[in-house]
């Protein structure tokens, strides 16, 4: 398996032990729109450029890092106040944070309100960088 199928699959595991999870949005699948309005989120995941990871002197490493970022984009319904999407993105921002898996390790999360999408929905992003280290 590749290291971007390990790190998709890891970061899906991770999501879906979220007991409180709204209907999700996940990368190349389609999305049904909620009838009527209701919470929701769309989760992607963006590689970031990998590095070789040279310890000492001598002939190199043949360990790679391979960095990137988790975005959940959360979407409430407007009109019906805040609260239920921030406390929505505390709770996938406690899932992540500083969370160490197989092959991932997370960092800090970020809680950033975005405000109305001008689709009918109030929008908050949750991000997370990781990254995950391989031999190769």
């Amino acid at each position: 398996m590749g290291v971007a199928v390990i790190v998709n699959t890891e970061l899906r595991t991770r999501y879906n032990t979220w007991a409180n999870k709204p209907p999700t949005e996940f990368p190349n699948e389609v999305h049904t729109p909620l009838n009527p309005p209701a919470l929701w989120a769309r989760v992607s995941i963006l590689g970031g450029e990998e590095q070789r990871m040279d310890i000492g002197t001598g002939t190199g490493s043949r360990t790679y890092r391979k960095p990137g970022v988790l975005i959940i984009q959360l979407f409430a319904p407007l009109n019906q106040g805040n609260n239920a999407v921030l406390v929505a993105a505390d709770q996938i921002s406690d899932i992540f944070r500083n969370w160490c898996g197989a092959t991932i390790t997370c960092g800090a999360t970020s809680v950033n309100d975005i405000g109305n999408d001008n689709q009918g929905y109030y929008q908050v992003n949750v991000t997370c960088e990781f990254h995950t280290d391989y031999l190769a």
